[in-house]
C-alpha cells in the first residue's frame, strides 16, 4: 500500500502487520485544509498491528477509538488527524511527533 491513496477507506479489521504505507495519503483533502472537525480520513479503527506496520504519516487519518499502544509516533506528521477516543497509553515518541492534536483522546492506561 506503499503511496496508497487511501480517504475515505475505511480499514476495520485489516491486519497491517508488516504492511508498507510510506507515502500514504490517508484524506481526499489538501493538508492545509485539514482540520480535527473533517474526519473524510481513512478510518483505522478496528484494524490490527498498526505498531507493526511501515509508515510515515498519519495526516488526516481517522484514528477515533484506536488503541495506539506500541505505535511510534518519532517524527511522523499528523496534522488533521482524528483521535478522539484514541488510547495513547504505550505510544513510542510522542513528544516527537508533528501537529498531534489530543483533544479527545484517552491518555491513561
Amino acid at each position: 500500500l506503499r503511496g496508497a491513496r487511501l480517504g475515505g477507506a475505511d480499514l476495520n479489521g485489516a491486519d497491517l502487520e508488516g504492511v508498507d504505507l510510506t507515502g500514504a495519503v490517508w484524506n481526499r483533502q489538501k493538508p492545509r485544509h485539514l482540520s480535527v472537525e473533517s474526519r473524510p480520513g481513512c478510518k483505522l479503527a478496528g484494524c490490527t498491528n498498526l505498531a507493526k506496520a511501515t509508515f510515515d504519516n498519519l495526516t488526516g487519518a481517522n484514528l477515533d477509538g484506536v488503541d495506539l499502544h506500541g505505535v511510534d509516533l518519532g517524527g511522523k506528521d499528523c496534522t488533521g488527524a482524528s483521535f478522539m477516543g484514541a488510547k495513547f497509553a504505550g505510544v513510542l515518541n510522542l513528544a516527537t511527533a508533528k501537529g498531534v492534536y489530543l483533544r479527545g483522546a484517552i491518555l491513561d492506561g
